[in-house]
């Protein structure tokens, strides 16, 4: 939404189980990113009901929530936090994306219309723009993940101011 992390800022005295946990949260979460962390553009709902992003990246990951809500509890404690809450601010940026866009396409078809084509073009050029992110290839796995999502959250809030301010137009 999306996890660009390596092992290099990991805690080195680790023991085999955590560092199998580790990887396991690692490979998880570079995943997140290639299976769609993203909500899907044409089937946007409205946000009105509770929504609690770390229960959907425990959904997306296959995590138990309580070790997706431990990586979210502290972002900067290693790659795998900063990765997941990359995802989770993804998740959020795109639901509430989702959610205004829906209010300007309550007005009329016409404007639903215009406003899924949009947003169909800018979601692609979005994703284009962020794999991209990494362009010297000096990232890679988590930290790339990581970036890409930090790219698309940035991306997507910006496409939400637009479409708060000018609605279809």
């Amino acid at each position: 939404m999306t996890a660009h992390h390596r092992f290099a800022g990991l805690h080195s005295g680790w023991s085999a189980r955590g560092s199998l946990t580790t990887l396991r949260h690692i490979l998880v979460v570079a995943g997140l990113l290639s299976c769609g962390v993203a909500l899907a553009f044409s089937g946007r709902t409205a946000a009105a009901e509770f929504f609690d992003p770390a229960v959907e990246l425990a959904r997306q990951s296959g995590l138990p929530l309580s070790e997706v809500s431990a990586l979210l509890a502290n972002c900067g404690a290693n790659q795998a936090s900063r990765s997941f809450c990359a995802q989770r601010d993804l998740i959020v940026a795109e639901r509430e994306l989702h959610r205004i866009a829906d209010q300007w396409e309550a007005t009329s078809p016409a404007c639903s219309r215009a406003l899924d084509r949009r947003l169909k073009q800018w979601q692609e050029s979005r994703d284009r723009v962020c794999k991209k992110t990494d362009a010297d290839g000096s990232a890679n796995g988590l930290m790339h993940s990581t970036a890409q999502a930090i790219c698309e959250t940035s991306m997507t809030q910006s496409m939400t101011e637009r479409i708060r301010e000018r609605g279809c137009r």
